[in-house]
């Protein structure tokens, strides 16, 4: 059977450098395709999770969540929430957990101390500059400079091959994770809860970074505003 999305990721060969590619269209239609998949399977899973869970706490959840995206909202006013979602966080999160996915040296060593720095200072967006970030942006800032001088292409190239999809699923996993903030304060009693509303953010992440394996980083961005400008419309409408 031959899947929408390849299940190992790390074998995505660029389009450009395909030999047995097909026309844009044809791809197009494969991609079209594989979102269809990925919302077949997110909304079974949501009634695999509804049928299980308790519906109030469900719904106390989401609650939570509408309520900080409401504080986000209103902290920034409608014009800077818009550029910070539509521009900036598109921008900064396709950096940080997809950019590096080819496994140049170049673009992993600046990926990972830039995942880390959006899942350790969530709430930079806010510009809370606060000694504990500034220590913590210090330390990847070090984090990087070692890595640059002491790893090479050959070093990402055997890392690549070894534990490449293992690795650009912790990056997929953790771009889902990093949403988590939007549910403060966290309560273990909810993890499952919580991975209810983080699915769909993972599946999002997957077709993401099939895109950017794909086509390119720029093609990821742009589809990750797009994605951000539909919800953008029914958060203010």
């Amino acid at each position: 059977m031959k899947y929408p999305f390849p299940f190992n990721l790390n074998a995505v060969l660029p389009y450009r450098q395909d030999p047995n590619r097909k026309k844009w269209t044809s791809e197009l239609a494969r991609f079209l395709k594989a979102i269809i998949f990925l919302i077949i399977t997110y909304y079974i899973l949501v009634i695999v999770f509804a049928l299980m869970l308790n519906r109030a706490i469900m719904l106390d959840t989401k609650h939570i969540y509408d309520d900080n995206m409401e504080k986000f909202y209103h902290f920034f006013g409608e014009p800077r929430f818009s550029l910070i979602a539509l521009l900036i966080a598109p921008i900064l999160e396709e950096l940080a957990f997809r950019f590096g996915l080819s496994f140049e040296k170049q673009k992993i060593i600046l990926a990972i101390p830039l995942m880390l720095f959006i899942t350790c200072v969530p709430e930079i967006y806010m510009m809370h500059f606060t000694l504990v970030n500034i220590i913590k942006i210090s330390l990847l800032i070090v984090f990087y400079l070692v890595m640059r001088k002491k790893t090479n292409e050959a070093f990402w190239f055997n890392v690549k091959h070894q534990f490449g999809n293992l690795i650009i699923y912790i990056f997929i996993l953790t771009f889902a994770i990093g949403h988590l903030n939007h549910f403060t304060p966290l309560q273990v009693t909810r993890a499952p809860y919580y991975c209810l509303f983080i699915l769909p953010l993972f599946l999002f992440g997957l077709g993401l970074t099939f895109i950017r394996l794909r086509f390119g980083i720029l093609y990821s961005i742009a589809a990750h505003i797009l994605w951000n400008l539909i919800m953008i419309f029914f958060l203010i409408k």
